[in-house]
């Protein structure tokens, strides 16, 4: 920020100099003051820092105080602007010649018979000046000159905090050599085949004129890795031009963070590009929106041919549970028929590489994953976030069961289910539980779709679940995904239980039942037949005797008939 003087000459006479003390505290101070040049608005304050620190000078400001005593804000500084020991900061109005040199620009102006402060973050005042008189309300410790500053006069504070005039000028920046800007543009890190003579960097020139490239210099990320392009060099406009390791000695990363970057001659970054991991045979290409992407399609001194992305449709299921499997999958599609893999990243540490695929959280609480599809060239990554919670334990109870049915078991098994909740259900990724015990439990997954409305029952099958019920006895547990049980019944006869008949729950209870034609033919034509006690459960509720279905139903007979427990056999 410093500016360097140039003195043409010293003001012999400074009416009221102002003078200190020989030895003052080092400090942050104004420097220089002009409030006219060859133009009226050529007016520009310095600030200068006098300390052998850096100070952030961020958040301070430049205040001005007419003759009357009217206070205006010139500048408040940016936030962290650092000021370096022996430099200077340059406000200046925004019309100023010495504008295009400024660190900040404002359109106020200073004026014969002005005041101006510096005062830090905190509103307290570093430093203050007057020139003029007739001076109503002065900044608190105000230096005052009574010589108000001529066209090209400057107002110059030493380092010993005296005040006097000078006629000089700031010394204008010299016009910096400008490179055209060139720009790296398809990299090769790890080529098939020898990578010292196949890896290669293309540059691009987006001008509309050929540029000499000459002595420009391309480097990795190491201390020592660095290229000068040859003297006289040309790169034609639009064009390109391609250096490999048989010029270059230093070798592009294959694994790990690297950096390739392009300086001008006098080492000003022109442009530069990192890429983390890099595969065989794909290069790193500069994208028409600047961005940069890998392809297999490596075409050194030609247009960049960019990779189609693999893309898919995620679908994961809309309420997930604790404990409970849910369903994860991604459809996949890529227009240049690559393979794609898939890595599905749970947000819970856990991983798969399925397209469909199913994952069991086993806390609540909200989890952050993706899933990567990666054709070998690039990756699309797609993100997603779930909330897990306890699973709500609707009221689903066993109504009936069918354990020996009427031909072959492994197709006629089934058990019934009533939804008792409010909303309807799906048992997939249910459970039922069979065996003889409560000891002796085999769990059967549900794994196909069973659609339950509210109040409605179902039947589960074999085709939905992989059932075993026993012809003599049993226990059914139906279990909620998280494992915890839903409805539990068990089961027991002395012998085998008779084909097709049914074990359902009533209103007086659990009982065994067959069909109603079968069950009129047993009690009307063959009531002496011999038929074997239940052991153990509820049982279903003949009468004893010849009795018709119709006498059965008379009022008498429903009073005086003798009942037993039967169960068919």
């Amino acid at each position: 920020m410093r500016e360097a003087i140039i003195t043409f000459a010293l003001c012999a006479i400074f009416c009221s100099q102002t003078t200190h003390a020989q030895t003052q505290e080092k400090t942050v101070m104004l420097y220089r003051i002009q409030i006219e040049g060859e133009k009226s608005d050529d007016d520009f304050i310095q600030i200068k820092n006098n300390t052998d620190e850096p100070v952030n000078i961020g958040g301070w400001k430049l205040k001005k105080r007419t003759q009357s005593g009217k206070e205006y804000s010139i500048k408040t500084i940016e936030k962290n602007t650092l000021l370096e020991p022996d430099t200077t900061f340059l406000w200046t109005n925004k019309d100023s010649e010495q504008a295009k040199n400024a660190d900040a620009t404002t359109t106020q102006t200073l004026s014969k018979n002005n005041a101006v402060a510096l005062l830090n973050e905190e509103n307290e005042i570093i430093d203050a000046i007057a020139w003029g008189n007739g001076h109503e309300n002065l900044f608190e410790n105000t230096q005052e000159t009574e010589h108000n500053p001529e066209k090209n006069e400057i107002l110059t504070q030493d380092d010993n905090r005296n005040w006097s005039v000078k006629k000089e000028r700031l010394e204008e920046k010299p016009e910096e050599t400008t490179y055209q800007k060139i720009l790296l543009n398809e990299i090769l890190p790890n080529p098939k085949g020898e990578e010292k003579e196949n890896e290669f960097i293309e540059l691009y020139n987006p001008t509309k004129e050929d540029v000499n490239i000459g002595n420009y210099i391309l480097k990795d990320a190491s201390k020592t890795g660095k290229y000068t392009i040859p003297k006289n060099t040309i790169i034609k406009a639009n064009n390109f031009f391609t250096v490999t390791r048989k010029d270059f000695s230093f070798a592009m990363n294959n694994s790990g963070k690297e950096t390739v970057t392009l300086l001008s001659p006098d080492e000003t970054m022109l442009d530069e590009t990192t890429y983390e991991k890099a595969k065989k045979n794909v290069s790193y290409n500069r994208t028409p929106d600047n961005t940069w992407r890998w392809s297999k399609k490596t075409t050194p001194g030609k247009e960049n041919v960019l990779n189609n992305l693999p893309y898919g449709k995620m679908e994961i299921e809309k309420n997930i549970y604790r404990n409970t499997y849910a369903d994860f999958s991604i459809g996949t599609k890529d227009n240049d028929k690559d393979n794609i893999k898939i890595t599905w990243h749970f947000g819970d540490g856990k991983k798969s590489y399925k397209k469909e695929t199913r994952h069991k959280y086993t806390e609540t609480g909200t989890y952050h994953g993706s899933v990567t599809l990666d054709d070998g060239s690039e990756k699309t990554v797609k993100k997603f976030t779930v909330t897990v919670k306890k699973f709500p334990h609707p009221n689903v109870r066993i109504r009936k069961i069918m354990p020996n049915p009427k031909g072959d078991d492994a197709k006629n098994e089934w058990i019934e289910v009533e939804n008792k909740s409010k909303q309807t259900l799906n048992l997939k990724g249910w459970s039922v539980a069979t065996g003889t015990s409560s000891k002796k439990l085999t769990n059967h997954p549900i794994n196909e779709d069973i659609k339950i409305k509210p109040g409605k029952k179902a039947k589960i099958t074999r085709k939905e679940s992989n059932i075993v019920l026993g012809n003599k006895e049993g226990v059914i547990k139906l279990r909620y995904p998280d494992g915890k049980k839903a409805h539990e019944t068990k089961y027991k006869s002395k012998t085998t239980i008779k084909e097709g008949v049914l074990y359902e729950k009533t209103d007086t209870g659990w009982q065994w039942t067959e069909t109603q034609k079968k069950i009129e033919k047993e009690t009307s034509t063959n009531n002496k037949e011999k038929i074997g006690l239940v052991a153990g459960t509820e049982t279903t509720n003949l009468p004893i005797g010849g009795q018709s279905k119709e006498a059965f139903e008379k009022p008498w007979h429903k009073k005086h008939t003798l009942f037993t427990n039967i169960v068919f056999t």
